[in-house]
């Protein structure tokens, strides 16, 4: 009766997006939380005319999982990206795009809203959408070094934090000294007000969903995003569970076989559901991740940052000495 509870809450969240004067897009990928959000999208009534976007080459076995998700809910598909590649000519890496960007968002986070919040034009070329953001609430968080089963103390839990701090290995050692107190201070401030057991939602409210959530993601150039996924109610019940529950993802697995059986047993790229849960189940649902067909070349599969750094190394650089020779940075 209280997944039930949660699920109806959930659905409640999605059923107010009825309230829009058109229905946004949903962003959909090959995994949990955009597909959860579109079962929910379903059992909220919410399905006819919605259009699922997928952002990838045409050889992506992520668009192609995400086609065949939209196909068995019976909603439209389309890809956003290049067009597609081949073996010998991966599509041309377009940087002036990511220039533009970089310079739209600069001041971005200099204050608490947006400086487009102020603008009276009307948007042009805005889109509105929907994401699975928030989904990560019921998955212990973003960070899967956090939720490690070794974790046991705050020693251990402070050395997790600290590596994805700098992947880059760039850090002054009076920054690293810093992260390290700053580290252990949020430790011994949250074991005043919660437990241990807590430590890694904790860190996601307070480091990725409170940066992440409300003006600062949602108003933006190019497009405004909602995040009906994510729940109080729901995730008040999730703090119910066990941690090793949470990290099971037992309330993502408990809704999505409410409201849509058919996707709970589509495979998700490169991943499936918990064997605890498979056993337990009271229907049949997916045991091994989705089958893609595409094998793009890893040319293609590189992340867009890195992509960026690598095709304009040329102008980065010269860019870091102008900014050598004419600030004290």
């Amino acid at each position: 009766a209280e997944w039930d509870d949660v699920t109806d809450a959930l659905v409640a969240n999605f059923a107010a997006l009825r309230s829009l004067p058109e229905l946004p897009y949903l962003r959909l990928s090959g995994g949990k939380d955009s597909r959860l959000s579109l079962a929910l999208l379903q059992a909220a009534g919410l399905t006819d005319g919605l259009v699922a976007v997928t952002t990838g080459i045409e050889e992506s076995p992520e668009v192609e999982c995400a086609a065949e998700v939209a196909r068995v809910v019976g909603v439209e598909h389309r890809r956003i990206g290049p067009p597609a590649s081949s073996e010998t000519r991966p599509p041309e890496f377009d940087a002036a795009t990511v220039w533009r960007r970089l310079r739209q968002h600069t001041y971005r986070y200099e204050g608490a809203v947006s400086q487009w919040d102020g603008m009276n034009d009307r948007l042009v070329q805005t889109t509105v959408n929907i994401t699975g953001f928030g989904g990560e609430l019921y998955k212990r968080g973003s960070d899967g070094r956090l939720v490690d089963p070794g974790i046991t103390t705050p020693e251990a839990f402070a050395s997790a934090c600290g590596p994805g701090l700098d992947v880059l290995g760039i850090r002054r050692p009076m920054i690293a000294e810093y992260q390290t107190r700053f580290i252990d201070d949020w430790i011994s401030r949250s074991l005043e007000e919660t437990h241990f057991g807590s430590l890694a939602e904790r860190w996601y409210v307070d480091y990725r969903l409170g940066h992440w959530n409300g003006p600062l993601a949602q108003s933006k150039p190019g497009h405004i995003t909602l995040a009906p996924l994510a729940s109080r109610a729901a995730f008040v019940k999730q703090m119910e569970l066990t941690p090793q529950a949470r990290a099971s993802q037992r309330l993502m697995f408990e809704v999505m076989i409410r409201v849509s059986p058919e996707l709970a047993a589509l495979g998700f790229m490169n991943d499936t559901w918990p064997p605890d849960l498979i056993s337990s189940s009271p229907i049949p649902v997916a045991t091994k991740p989705f089958p893609a067909t595409h094998e793009p070349s890893p040319s293609t599969m590189l992340p867009w940052q890195l992509r960026f750094v690598q095709h304009e190394a040329v102008e980065i650089k010269r860019r870091l000495d102008e900014a050598d020779a004419a600030t004290a940075i």
